[in-house]
């Protein structure tokens, strides 16, 4: 009984109103992706055919953009941070073909992933910074496997997390854990 009272309250004239609703959200997107192209394109980030600028993403121009911070001056940093988004610029370039905006979802996907690329390593480089400044004594890169010190720090950090007493935690994921609204 509900499923037909829902169908009676709307009419033809609902459904032309849905249908042009969702002709101007269609035309609105179009247009929002073309305004985005055409930044991403002065910016560099994209070339003249759309394609990722993975000269923007190089060595060379992470050292240059990053020269003024606290990370500009660390090989080691900037060395990461390229391979990761050389990685996501691998996984945007293998991503199936499913539609004629397959263009877009590759970029779309190669900029989330480098963006989660930048937040990762910035954590990371906070991470090391403060475990260094805690432990002035103990090279942060002496804390893990790998020698890397970025990872070592990460994984000092979720020790110390693992150690900590349940209501310790507790009180830190209410402070510092992302929303999970």
């Amino acid at each position: 009984i509900q499923q037909r009272q829902a169908r009676e309250m709307f009419n033809q004239a609902d459904l032309g109103e849905l249908l042009g609703n969702v002709g101007q959200y269609r035309e609105n997107m179009v247009s929002r992706q073309g305004n985005l192209t055409c930044v991403l394109t002065q910016l560099q980030l994209l070339d003249s055919l759309g394609n990722i600028n993975m000269e923007s993403y190089s060595k060379d121009a992470m050292a240059v953009l990053l020269s003024n911070t606290p990370v500009g001056s660390d090989a080691v940093y900037i060395e990461k941070l390229t391979s990761g988004f050389g990685k996501c610029h691998k996984l945007s370039s293998s991503w199936p073909k499913a539609s004629d905006s397959s263009q877009m979802a590759k970029q779309l996907v190669f900029f989330e992933c480098a963006k989660k690329t930048e937040d990762d390593m910035c954590k990371k480089f906070l991470l090391k910074v403060w475990l260094e400044s805690m432990f002035q004594d103990v090279a942060v890169a002496d804390l893990g496997d790998s020698g890397d010190v970025y990872d070592a720090a990460a994984t000092a950090v979720a020790a110390m997390y693992s150690a900590a007493p349940a209501e310790r935690r507790f009180v830190d994921d209410f402070f510092w854990q992302q929303s999970t609204f």
